[in-house]
């Protein structure tokens, strides 16, 4: 024949993650008018126009691919597999350097999906995404971009809990948003990472914008703990 049988085409959306499944979200960044609500926003704060050009700057250059996202963080069952669940711990025995192995190894592929650690930009785009929402359940919108960008303890539901170890703060259907760091893997350099920095005591003001690199040759982080107080899990996503 020629051409191409419609019966083995990919079909347009994966068979398993769609955006009617609730157990993901689809981070679809080539949607229509995705990244307008932040390109379009003026801001005399200075942290919000540099949030805003690193928006841009994933528009225009990037070029970052649709991806889906868990709503909750990596935990691990009995048997040391890696599950996505509310019920399971935070994954406590391996240091930074081997995450992106042990996701690969112990986390098969879905439909074809490869699950793997999410990096810098795929997060940010996740913020649109996250800010996006936030309008669509009635916030106004500088309200949202203000508590991603700024001060993340407008949108914390609980107090960080010294030692926790499970899936427990919902936000908008997302869990552990502010309570738990994330570990990124870095777009650019293999051996310089990111931990999301949206976390912390309700005293202290927090962005879920703020990234801390780190040189992995420097800096070991056993387990999920950090410095010895809140939980940082790896990120993971699904790349379609």
């Amino acid at each position: 024949m020629i051409g191409f049988d419609e019966r083995f085409l990919k079909p347009k959306e994966s068979y398993f993650f769609t955006k009617y499944d609730k157990n993901f979200i689809l981070v679809d960044t080539l949607e229509l008018g995705f990244y307008d609500n932040i390109l379009n926003f003026e801001s005399d704060d200075e942290s919000i126009r540099l949030f805003i050009s690193a928006v841009k700057l994933l528009k225009n250059t990037l070029n970052v691919h649709p991806f889906y996202k868990p709503i909750m963080d990596l935990t691990v069952d009995m048997d040391g597999r890696f599950v996505i669940s509310p019920n399971m711990n935070f994954p406590l025995d391996l240091s930074v350097d081997l995450w992106e192995e042990a996701i690969k190894r112990k986390m098969p592929k879905y439909y074809g999906c490869p699950w793997v650690l999410g990096d810098q930009y795929q997060y940010y785009a996740f913020l649109v995404y996250l800010i996006n929402r936030m309008v669509k359940f009635g916030w106004k919108l500088e309200d949202a971009i203000d508590a991603v960008v700024n001060n993340s303890n407008k949108i914390r539901q609980k107090e960080p809990v010294l030692g926790m170890t499970t899936n427990y703060e919902e936000f908008l259907g997302l869990y552990n948003l502010t309570v738990t760091a994330k570990y990124l893997r870095n777009g650019s350099f293999s051996n310089i990472h990111y931990i999301s920095a949206g976390y912390g005591k309700h005293d202290d003001t927090h962005s879920l914008a703020d990234l801390r690199p780190y040189i992995i040759e420097d800096s070991i982080i056993y387990g999920s703990r950090r410095s010895g107080e809140y939980f940082t899990v790896p990120w993971i996503v699904l790349e379609i």
